[in-house]
């Protein structure tokens, strides 16, 4: 891992504890990884931001889930 690398993850670290962001982390499948991974590739969004949007979406709209 390089300087910058370090210096970023220090630094996400420290933003983290100061309660600006919340960490979600999940379990999922490798076939629904690639969907996601592939979709914000192509996207130009990051996987973060893209799940959010989704969830937001599902919310906003009352889609609900039978599973």
């Amino acid at each position: 891992m390089n300087e910058n690398n370090i210096k970023h993850n220090e630094y996400m670290r420290e933003y983290r504890k100061r309660k600006t962001f919340k960490q979600l982390k999940v379990d999922i499948k490798p076939d629904d990884y690639l969907i996601i991974d592939e979709h914000c590739q192509k996207s130009n969004i990051s996987k973060a931001k893209f799940i959010v949007k989704c969830c937001k979406y599902c919310i906003d709209h009352d889609i609900n889930f039978d599973d």
